[in-house]
């Protein structure tokens, strides 16, 4: 199966439909959710720089993924918001 990001960060904020989330908050929720997935990412990782050897430095890379990806999410799924008037971004469903 795929590394579907975009799916998966649309999937946690339509379930948890009316609440904010940060991206440290998506990609926690994704890790719980999609544990096979995320252990596949970190096994398949080609990091040199900055390696994904522990649980917390793959939740750290899959936050800073969803940042990556955020237009593109907003643009894929036009029902979920990113509040940019908050430090750092809440993301939400609407």
């Amino acid at each position: 199966m795929a590394w579907d990001l975009k799916g998966k960060v649309f999937d946690c904020l339509q379930k948890k439909k009316g609440q904010r989330f940060t991206t440290g908050k998506i990609a926690q929720w994704i890790f719980d959710n999609y544990r096979q997935d995320c252990l596949n990412k970190r096994r398949n990782s080609r990091a040199k720089r900055y390696p994904v050897t522990t649980d917390q430095g793959l939740i750290n890379q899959i936050s800073r993924d969803i940042c990556t990806c955020r237009k593109a999410i907003e643009t894929m799924h036009p029902q979920v918001n990113v509040d940019k008037t908050t430090d750092p971004f809440e993301y939400y469903y609407q």
